[in-house]
């Protein structure tokens, strides 16, 4: 079953919503918090972006519905930006969801070099994002602007193919199939 929970400090898990049969949401592949609400935003794999809050009794609102799926994807916040995310989702596209907004997403960048994306993560040390892209010959990890667009390759992995990337200090941690 599908589920969204948080866990507090102390190790406390705190189910926000789970799956059954009224569940709003086919699998998850991303999530994010908005730092501004603390609210959860899903991407799920039925092509539904969902914000869930963190009341007593969560809601869930739809943001958007019908997103071309690529099988993965990666959300975070943007960083400096109230109430807005970064994602990928549908393989060449990189995008900015504004939370609140009657239009929602706008592309950041779209096509070459990317191939599948499948996940983005906020590189402090350089207010830089990771952006995995797991081809289907051989995956790389990139760095991009998200204000320029400027895409830069930082490492070709030779037919190794990242799902999930991490950023912790000045390391990449990338998790693959």
């Amino acid at each position: 079953q599908n589920a969204v929970f948080t866990v507090s400090p102390a190790g406390t898990i705190v189910t926000l919503i789970q799956g059954g049969s009224n569940q709003p949401f086919g699998k998850i592949y991303a999530m994010a918090m908005d730092t501004q609400s603390g609210d959860v935003v899903v991407f799920d794999g039925a092509g539904y972006i969902l914000r869930i809050t963190r009341d007593a009794k969560p809601v869930v609102t739809t943001i958007v519905t019908s997103l071309s799926t690529g099988g993965n994807g990666g959300l975070h916040p943007l960083y400096g930006r109230r109430n807005q995310l970064i994602g990928v989702w549908n393989r060449t596209t990189i995008h900015s969801l504004v939370l609140g907004s009657s239009t929602p997403l706008t592309t950041i960048k779209n096509g070459s070099p990317f191939v599948w994306l499948a996940d983005v993560e906020y590189e402090p040390a350089t207010g830089l994002y990771a952006v995995a892209d797991l081809s289907n010959s051989s995956g790389s990890v990139y760095r991009f602007d998200p204000v320029s667009g400027t895409v830069t390759t930082i490492v070709a992995l030779n037919g190794i193919r990242p799902t999930q990337i991490a950023v912790a200090g000045g390391r990449h941690l990338c998790a693959v199939n």
